[in-house]
């Protein structure tokens, strides 16, 4: 298995590679190609994914949305773009519901596309269960049994008819990657929380958690 890292916040001093707020990476394995996460945009991924010699064409998949922020998925319809073919998209199932935050201000932060967007160049698994995408990759599902220290507020909402509701981000999902040296568990922003996602990993696969990092 190999794991790429195609955007995150630091590129490095001089380096051609753009960063950017968010994150996406590339999980290969047994030939298939996994896009976990699209960042905020999908420029500085196909840039990125260039100097590394990646043609989204031909080395995406599949593409996992770990939750719903922008930051997270505001690439999506780009990337779907240049792969220039139907994938499937794995997501839970709210993922296109209203999310916003209120300090500062009153401001959406959520997935920026409709549903009916995306349906129009890919295939949803809108999946709230685990599902194994690839022979040994699985995605956790959502992360119910959540430790009583990882259960703050961090201060987002949404709509529940027609009330505004606290969101506790239920579409937090990670992926599991069984290898020869245990566990490699691939998180977005671990909203759900780092240890309750671990837990979760270990309990849905019945191994432990790599030590190495």
């Amino acid at each position: 298995m190999r794991i790429y890292v195609l955007v995150e916040d630091y590129s490095g001093y001089e380096s051609p590679f753009l960063a950017q707020h968010g994150v996406s990476f590339l999980i290969e394995k047994a030939g298939k190609g996994i896009l976990f996460d699209t960042g905020q945009s999908a420029e500085p991924i196909l840039h990125n994914m260039k100097l590394l010699g990646l043609d989204p064409s031909s080395h995406v998949d599949y593409i996992f949305l770990s939750h719903c922020h922008y930051d997270h998925t505001g690439g999506l319809l780009g990337i779907l773009k240049a792969i220039g073919r139907r994938v499937p998209v794995i997501a839970h199932p709210s993922i296109f519901r209203r999310h916003f935050v209120m300090k500062p201000y009153l401001r959406d932060v959520g997935i920026p596309f409709r549903r009916e967007e995306v349906e129009e160049l890919a295939d949803l698994y809108l999946a709230p269960k685990p599902l194994e995408i690839v022979e040994g990759i699985y995605s956790t599902g959502e992360v119910r049994n959540r430790e009583n220290f990882e259960r703050g507020h961090i201060g987002v909402y949404t709509l529940r008819d027609g009330q505004i509701m606290e969101d506790t981000i239920m579409d937090d999902m990670s992926l599991v990657a069984k290898t020869s040296e245990g566990l490699v568990i691939v998180s977005g922003c671990s909203h759900a929380g780092i240890v309750s996602i671990v837990k979760g990993a270990i309990r849905l696969t019945g191994e432990r958690a790599s030590a190495r990092s």
